[in-house]
């Protein structure tokens, strides 16, 4: 493919990254957000599609299977008043309001209640708090351990069908990354808080230390 996908290669480099299954052929597929357009290279069709904005602008993008059919769909998190814009796998728009908005306030949607639909979630870096909307039953609820992080990185951590709740944060020494995680699996009665580093700054290596 020739030429820009967003009127300038300036706007590309600003772009932001994204990956998910976007045409659900089991292959990741990766795409790049600006300023509401999503530029999706398929890997089914070996072609880049643009999707024009249908959110405001400047919100942040996300992914998530928001209907349950197994494949990702676009969304947009407006980190000023927490507005959720969804894009549905038959082209629908839905808006919902969830995690309250905030500077300190990060999107992180995952399967939270393992039913196959993405649930609306939020970290709050501040609060260390983690925050969802359950798809299955409507209920909010709300989660805290560990020291807290910068980042949150929600993923299948151990060998359920639930998404699993980390956090992660840079070493008082500024050399490590540091990862908290919390499992699913882990006993009621047991402190479930995992602890490992990744990246040593200080080397320029990859490790993993659990």
């Amino acid at each position: 493919m020739h030429g820009s996908l967003f009127g300038g290669t300036l706007e590309e480099t600003e772009a932001t990254p994204v990956v998910a299954d976007f045409d659900g052929d089991g292959a990741t597929d990766v795409s790049l957000y600006y300023m509401g357009y999503w530029a999706i290279l398929y890997s089914s069709l070996g072609s880049v599609r643009v999707i024009e904005p249908f959110a405001d602008t400047w919100g942040e993008p996300v992914t998530g299977d928001w209907d349950g059919d197994g494949i990702a769909e676009m969304g947009v998190y407006d980190g000023d008043d927490g507005t959720w814009t969804l894009r549905m796998g038959d082209g629908s728009i839905v808006e919902q309001e969830f995690g309250g908005g905030g500077a300190n306030v990060l999107p992180a949607p995952a399967d939270y209640d393992g039913d196959g639909v993405t649930d609306l979630g939020v970290y709050d870096v501040g609060a260390n708090q983690w925050r969802w909307r359950e798809s299955r039953t409507g209920i909010e609820q709300s989660l805290s351990f560990g020291t807290g992080g910068t980042e949150a990185i929600p993923g299948y951590y151990d060998h359920d069908r639930s998404n699993d709740w980390a956090q992660a944060h840079m070493s008082a020494d500024n050399d490590f990354i540091v990862w908290e995680v919390k499992r699913t699996t882990n006993p009621t009665n047991y402190p479930g808080t995992y602890y490992g580093q990744s990246y040593q700054k200080s080397i320029d290596r990859w490790r993993v230390n659990w």
